[in-house]
């Protein structure tokens, strides 16, 4: 059985989490490979890498709401479907004012 250190399992196990290895570990999940329990876990740069691309999300608009429904719509044109439709239609577009938040679909 090969003995591996807790940063060689991350890695190995697709970089998940120091925690979730010992876990894993613990509950007999993975086999033929075993846990040096003297290993310390060590900063991944690979992981911190990829969670500093992360982009924050909204919380709130920023923008004024529109004040009167049709002062402002928006549209959207999807298409062509991947496979036909009943109405051997193959394209659809959407209307939805910014105001009352109303939507219409056309195919």
């Amino acid at each position: 059985m090969e003995v591996l250190s807790i940063d060689e399992l991350h890695r190995r196990l697709g970089h998940v989490g120091h925690d979730a290895v010992h876990k894993l570990m613990r509950k007999g999940l993975v086999k033929g490979l075993e846990l040096d329990k003297d290993s310390k876990p060590s900063f991944c740069e690979l992981c911190e890498w990829d969670k500093g691309h992360w982009k924050a999300i909204q919380r709130e608009c920023e923008d004024d709401w529109v004040k009167a429904i049709g002062n402002e719509v928006h549209s959207d044109v999807w298409g062509p479907a991947p496979v036909e439709m009943i109405n051997h239609m193959e394209y659809m577009v959407t209307f939805t004012d910014d105001c009352s938040r109303d939507t219409e679909v056309y195919d």
